[in-house]
């Protein structure tokens, strides 16, 4: 005979495992047609190489440089242009280490190709976000050792594999600029340093997707405040109430402090205070919906921009912007409907140890349903409160 708890935590497993999938699922589909739309829309240029016609290794592949972009030098009007490319350095600046670029060009060329200013500057630093993000998480996971923290680790691993070893290779889309065919609204030459293929972005599948996966973390971690107050106080603090009666008349008969008219100065305190205390992806197992929303704007403000970022550089087009923040979308998803099946199948081993001790199990389902205790807590309070007002 089948125990009623244990059919129904196996239903819910299967409902959210089952919702998870499908939503997965639509979201790889409208992958694979904007990947199509984006190939077909000029992704994969006439030659088999991404890099620039400045570069030695366009040189050692074709040779000569390509009439449009000779064309495009004599209509600029700047020789020392030819001359740079002619000595394979790139005419828009650096390549930084991180796949970023440096838009700095040489003082010759300042005249016909854009520079350095304040927003593109900030853009460098955002830039390099992504890198401080996933140290930060790779430290997190060496401190301690558990699954909550290994599987975002996983997760990065998973994309910049797929992404640099497959997509990429696959697609074969150079970067802006590779034939001096984009210009600024001052009519100035625009591109990316960088050698390698641009289709699709990892920065914006890193960031997106990562911000997708503590988005769903978040959301299936929230309860009222009463309720995750209450889930961290633990059980013995919930059923201290045990004659409800003799509390109500102590709690009408002592005397109510005024209470002061909550203002917005007190929610930023309150967000501020939240996010020094608790801004790491292994916090708190309950969120209030104060916290659920700190915690996410945080994490928004810290991954989404970083994407338009490289728009903003010149390291991609738009296109390739978007189809790496698909890429990266739809494999958090089926990221996340794979680990929450594993969470529920492995929700009877939370806090054992495995490979020797070096690895231990610390991510419950936090937000399928509530706990045993805290349920049991509560219903036996409703309960006693439903008795004593019967009587």
């Amino acid at each position: 005979m089948v125990h009623p708890a244990g059919l129904s935590s196996a239903c819910l497993c299967a409902s959210t495992c089952n919702r998870t999938f499908l939503a997965s699922t639509c979201t790889r589909t409208f992958l694979g047609i904007w990947l199509l739309h984006a190939i077909r829309c000029g992704g994969v240029p006439d030659n088999d190489i991404c890099a620039g016609t400045w570069t030695s290794e366009w040189a050692k592949e074709k040779g000569n440089i390509p009439e449009s972009v000779q064309l495009r030098i004599k209509h600029s009007g700047n020789e020392e242009l030819r001359k740079a490319i002619e000595r394979h350095e790139c005419p828009f600046g650096v390549a930084l280490p991180g796949d970023v670029t440096w838009p700095k060009p040489p003082k010759a060329l300042e005249g016909v190709v854009g520079g350095l200013d304040c927003m593109v500057f900030a853009m460098v630093i955002w830039s390099f976000i992504p890198y401080c993000v996933a140290c930060y998480l790779v430290l997190i996971f060496l401190a301690k050792r558990g699954t909550r923290q290994l599987w975002t680790v996983l997760w990065i691993g998973l994309f910049v594999c797929l992404n640099e070893l497959v997509v990429k290779r696959f697609l074969l889309q150079p970067r802006p600029g590779t034939f001096l065919e984009v210009r600024d609204y001052n009519g100035k030459f625009r591109g990316s340093c960088l050698k390698t293929c641009g289709m699709p972005s990892s920065h914006a599948g890193i960031t997106s997707g990562l911000f997708v996966l503590i988005f769903l973390d978040g959301v299936f971690r929230v309860r009222a405040a009463e309720t995750a107050e209450a889930g961290r106080r633990g059980p013995r603090r919930r059923a201290r109430r045990s004659c409800p009666a003799a509390d109500s008349a102590a709690d009408s008969a002592a005397p109510q402090p005024a209470e002061r008219p909550r203002t917005i100065r007190d929610d930023c305190f309150e967000c501020l205070h939240y996010q020094r205390s608790d801004i790491s992806l292994d916090g708190r197992s309950t969120l209030t919906h104060f916290e659920f929303v700190a915690h996410v704007t945080f994490w928004f403000v810290v991954l989404v921009p970083s994407a338009q970022a490289r728009i903003i550089l010149f390291d991609h087009t738009s296109n390739q912007v978007i189809t790496g923040q698909l890429f990266g979308v739809a494999l958090a998803c089926t990221w996340w409907w794979a680990v929450r099946c594993l969470q529920y199948a492995y929700s009877g081993s939370v806090g054992k140890s495995f490979c020797r001790g070096l690895l231990t199990h610390n991510f419950p389902v936090a937000g399928g349903r509530p706990d045993a205790q805290e349920q049991n807590g509560y219903d036996s309070e409703s309960g006693s409160l439903t008795a004593s007002s019967s009587d």
